[in-house]
């Protein structure tokens, strides 16, 4: 399905139900409501229920959205897998244009196998909103995507990879996520996930993790290097600890009392937290962060210059430019 203007101005634009399989949607306009306030109108939805956007089950896999301008929709995109423990598969959602929706750029619940690159979600049209929202997934490569200034979270991952372990883990990696009056990222009890050059700007955290004592909910395998964590209060915050977390290379910019939380400590400043917590953040830093404006998250000082470290898998930019192999930038 390619080429075409898709005109839903009081509902939906394109619906996946009963088993939609290897369906491609390329270089469309698709219009939904970008009027209503109704929860029941996605730009794209897969459910199981026709008149409603909560309907989970066997809906799609196997899916390509690509080069679309998707607009309006309570939800620009919503996905409903199928439970807890049968996921639906295949999705790649790629060189989007989100715009105008009302509460949620992208939601997804029970889904493995997202592939989510270069997409833009902004211009949400309710005060209170999220950029991308998803629970219970699996298998996620999300890179490149630029999601500069929701009120909430620009990018919440619960659950990721917790019931399963994947063959391979998941990476978010060169992205922009920021949030006006939140966190610009919220990982709860995520697990198997390399989180390396991304920008996460919150209104109040960094990034927000959560962990457990509790086995069945700890986070673990966690590779956090080469971003950037900057906040109006905290600039990382971590409640309890992860088993298995590489963290390091990242440039940390809070302006609270404590800018730090892990474990179940404040932390005032870096050096306090490299103290007491040492085989942490060694090459790490506590400097100023300059974005180019509310809603350009491209930073326009020099302190993030060639602080990182050399990732092979991660060669280019948010915007193509290649990186020095040797002192990349974050």
């Amino acid at each position: 399905i390619q080429n075409l203007r898709i005109n839903a101005p009081t509902m939906s634009g394109v619906v996946l139900t009963d088993n939609a399989q290897f369906i491609t949607l390329h270089n469309n306009t698709i219009l939904a409501d970008t009027v209503g306030t109704l929860s029941t109108t996605c730009g794209i939805l897969s459910t199981s229920n026709l008149a409603s956007s909560f309907g989970y089950g066997n809906n799609a896999s196997s899916i390509t959205i690509t080069d679309n301008v998707i607009k309006g929709g309570y939800y620009g995109i919503r996905l409903n897998g199928n439970t807890s423990t049968s996921y639906s598969s295949g999705f790649e959602i790629s060189n989007n244009q989100i715009l105008k929706s009302y509460y949620y750029g992208a939601y997804f619940y029970y889904i493995d196998g997202l592939t989510m690159h270069n997409n833009t979600i902004k211009d949400f049209r309710n005060t209170f909103n999220y950029g991308i929202y998803g629970y219970y997934m699996s298998n996620v490569n999300i890179q490149r995507n630029n999601v500069p200034d929701p009120y909430y979270y620009g990018l919440v991952l619960g659950y990721l990879n917790n019931a399963v372990k994947p063959a391979t883990k998941s990476i978010v990696a060169n992205n922009m996520f920021g949030s006006t009056n939140s966190y610009a990222a919220y990982f709860p009890y995520v697990r198997h996930v390399d989180m390396l050059h991304n920008t996460f700007a919150g209104g109040t955290h960094g990034a927000y993790f959560i962990s457990s004592t509790t086995a069945t909910l700890a986070s673990k395998n966690m590779d956090i290097r080469n971003n950037i964590f900057k906040g109006s209060t905290y600039a990382f915050y971590h409640s309890s600890t992860s088993d298995s977390l590489t963290l390091n290379y990242n440039l940390y910019n809070g302006a609270g009392t404590n800018q730090y939380y892990y474990g179940s400590s404040n932390y005032a400043t870096l050096a306090a937290w490299q103290t007491a917590l040492p085989a942490q953040n060694a090459n790490s830093v506590q400097a100023p962060v300059v974005f180019a404006g509310a809603k350009d998250l491209h930073v326009v000082n020099g302190g993030p210059n060639n602080l990182g470290t050399p990732i092979a898998s991660i060669t280019t930019d948010i915007d193509g430019d290649v990186r020095s192999t040797t002192t990349p930038d974050l």
